[in-house]
């Protein structure tokens, strides 16, 4: 991605090429004047004119007629200056040494005509030197330290100690009229060495200080107004790239607050104790804050991680000294911050520039308000470092800057904010027209859904159709079958009657054979009345013929019925077992149990059969010889149609125990399988008992 006049390729044809070489531009100058170093100052004997003080005149500015002398080590005391022959040099413009241990001496001398009337007030900044110590003489030609006055003054000293309080130095004059005073300045100072002076009559330090607290007071305002904008942007939005610079013109604000000396008049106990180190961190933090900012506003992680990565351990190394702060040392992170400062501004300016060229939009925007920063803060560097003299330009030049900065940056916010509605109108679009596909395409699914439940439901009418026509046509078949039966089996008992009637000749009419005829065809009758009535016993509301009877009396009556075909025994109470029930439906489930108990015993084995009441229920348990109930095959028992697996030799159809179970629990009963051991196999029924208890049992065996 070359490009043969810049190094880099154009995107797609929308960059901006001459705001790309403006910034390239930029990049270069600063990094030609980063290489300069601050101009010694000459060692000379020659003294400046002194500084005349005329009433009406504009304030009288020390510069040009200052001398100047370095300090290494602070060993310099007044008599050394003043009388030792120390030789000062005089300093063309405001003193400006960048960082540096050494202190230094100044020495400026004040001429009073003998006409003037006015009074004059000597002003020394920055506000946020560390000491300076001023002594005023008190004649003309002072022979010794004490003809001097000690005002002892300074951003570490007690903010009382000023003689007036105000943000900056302030030192009144007493001045005879006629009179050239000499004034030494002692300053040290752990962050840049900066001094520079006025002397001011009352008016027009009156319409300096109107000037500067209006500048402040704007300064303030904008800052606070884009830092309130930011944090609501932030809650409104939830992007951090608001909170990160409302963060940041925060910090902005306590430089402002610290550096122009208000803060020491708002603290006026602490602020000498406190007020350097918050600006140190104050300096560290902003510049964290504002690399997190770039770095995520211009998405440089992602589109130049390389860039992006670096720059975020920068922001990491910043939040190290902010911390190095904490504990006691402000100067070494405040001198790095101040020295990585340049160089994070030349890394950014050629991001953005490359970014530019490729016709990134957001960089575009980015770039016009992040030249005034960039401007200021490599004017503010290169007079620190000594590069640029300290004039109203390069003083107040990072403040204008930063000014600009904010409110364009502002704007490019609120253009952010506008791309960001315009990209929500444009989701909600689609996500309105993907409902309303959504929603189509749902109506279409029902639809369909709703024709093939109208199919199914047509399917399932039409099964049912022909499952009621089938048990038409079944009960038809077996109300059939049963007049069938009816007539043969009227014509047996009606022949049984007639045998019964007829004489018999000794010997030849078997009594025995003929009553057992006669029970067969009663039990054949009963069964042909429970088969037409089996496919009732689901129905609901069926009504049963409940009358009252002796359970254990019942019992005995239908185990005779089986006698012949095998032992039974029956153990029975001797009193009643009172019940409700159906006798037919009754019989026909003691009866099951007995077949069933006879089918799949030993031929010829014991059944035992016992009648009785526990807790309010009656009941009747059958146990057989049998080989039992395999543990797979118990659960399913009770089914309708199922047989066991030793059953298949077996005849039956797997209705039985399915049929005694429905004929108990119409009876509010039920069927229970108490044991299922080879050779115990039994079988339970039970149903409520109309009251009373059992009596002691009666027990006989039924002969085989």
């Amino acid at each position: 991605m070359i490009h043969p006049g810049l190094g880099i390729r154009p995107g797609d044809g929308r960059q901006s090429p001459l705001l790309a070489r403006v910034l390239i531009i930029l990049t270069i100058v600063t990094a030609a004047c980063l290489g300069l170093r601050p101009q010694p100052v000459i060692a000379g004997v020659a003294s400046s004119t002194p500084v005349e003080l005329t009433d009406g005149a504009p304030p009288a500015s020390l510069l040009g007629h200052m001398d100047l002398v370095r300090d290494p080590g602070d060993r310099l005391t007044l008599a050394d200056v003043a009388f030792g022959g120390v030789a000062f040099a005089p300093v063309a413009g405001p003193v400006g040494l960048g960082f540096t241990k050494d202190a230094i001496w100044m020495r400026v001398r004040l001429h009073r005509p003998p006409d003037d009337t006015g009074r004059w007030t000597l002003e020394l900044e920055p506000p946020y030197i560390d000491q300076i110590d001023v002594y005023i003489a008190s004649v003309d030609r002072p022979a010794g330290p004490g003809d001097f006055k000690r005002l002892a003054l300074g951003a570490q000293r007690p903010f009382a100690s000023r003689p007036v309080a105000a943000p900056t130095f302030l030192i009144p004059l007493d001045l005879p009229p006629g009179t050239v005073r000499d004034v030494y300045v002692h300053a040290r100072s752990a962050t840049a060495m900066i001094l520079k002076g006025s002397v001011y009559n009352d008016a027009s330090l009156a319409a300096m200080v109107a000037r500067s607290m209006l500048g402040f007071g704007l300064l303030i305002g904008v800052y606070t107004f884009g830092a309130i904008f930011n944090l609501i942007c932030f809650l409104w939005l939830r992007d951090w790239a608001y909170l990160l610079y409302a963060g940041y013109i925060t910090a902005l604000i306590v430089d402002a607050i610290c550096a122009s000396g208000i803060g020491a008049m708002a603290l006026p106990g602490v602020g000498h104790i406190i007020l350097q180190p918050i600006l140190g961190m104050q300096i560290l933090l902003a510049g964290a804050l504002w690399i997190g900012f770039t770095v995520r506003v211009l998405d440089l992680r992602r589109k130049m991680p390389w860039v992006g990565n670096g720059m975020m351990v920068l922001s990491a190394i910043f939040i190290g000294g902010a911390i190095m702060v904490l504990f006691g040392d402000y100067r070494t992170p405040v001198r790095l911050a101040q020295t990585v400062a340049p160089v994070l501004c030349l890394i950014v300016t050629a991001a953005i520039a490359r970014l530019v060229i490729q016709g990134d939009r957001k960089a575009r925007q980015f770039a016009f308000a992040f030249a005034p920063a960039l401007v200021g803060v490599v004017v503010i560097t290169l007079r620190a470092v000594g590069v640029l003299p300290s004039t109203g330009f390069t003083d107040y030049g990072y403040a204008v800057a930063t000014l600009f900065h904010v409110v364009l940056i502002n704007i490019t916010m609120m253009t952010r904010i506008r791309d960001a509605e315009h990209a929500k109108a444009i989701a909600q679009a689609a996500a309105l027209s993907a409902a309303h596909e959504a929603e189509s395409r749902a109506l279409c699914i029902v639809d369909e859904q709703t024709r093939e439940l109208r199919a199914a439901k047509t399917v399932v009418e039409d099964a049912l159709d022909t499952e009621r026509q089938a048990i038409r046509d079944q009960l038809q078949f077996i109300d059939m079958i049963a007049h069938e039966y009816r007539t043969p089996v009227a014509v047996i008992r009606t022949g049984l009657d007639v045998l019964d009637l007829m004489p018999a000749a000794a010997g030849h009419r078997p009594a025995e054979v003929v009553t057992r005829m006669r029970r067969a065809i009663n039990r054949l009758v009963e069964l042909i009345e429970v088969g037409l009535r089996r496919d009732l016993i689901n129905q609901p509301g069926l009504s049963l013929s409940l009358v009252d009877l002796d359970l254990a009396a019942f019992a005995a009556d239908t185990v005779q019925e089986r006698s012949s075909a095998g032992p039974i025994t029956l153990d029975r109470p001797a009193a009643a077992i009172p019940v409700h029930a159906d006798a037919t439906l009754l019989r026909t489930a003691i009866l099951n149990l007995l077949d069933n108990a006879r089918k799949y015993g030993p031929a010829h084995g014991l059944i035992r059969v016992e009648a009785g009441v526990v807790a309010g229920r009656a009941f009747v348990r059958v146990t057989d010889q049998g080989p039992g109930i395999p543990l797979a095959a118990r659960d399913r028992v009770f089914e309708k149609f199922y047989r066991g697996p030793g059953a298949r030799t077996v005849p039956g159809v797997g209705l039985g125990l399915y049929l005694v179970r429905k004929i108990m629990m119409l009876h509010q009963g039920g069927l229970e399988l108490e044991s299922a051991a080879p050779g115990d196999c039994t079988f339970r029924l039970w149903l409520p008992t109309r009251g009373g208890g059992g009596a002691a049992a009666d027990r006989r065996t039924l002969p085989g």
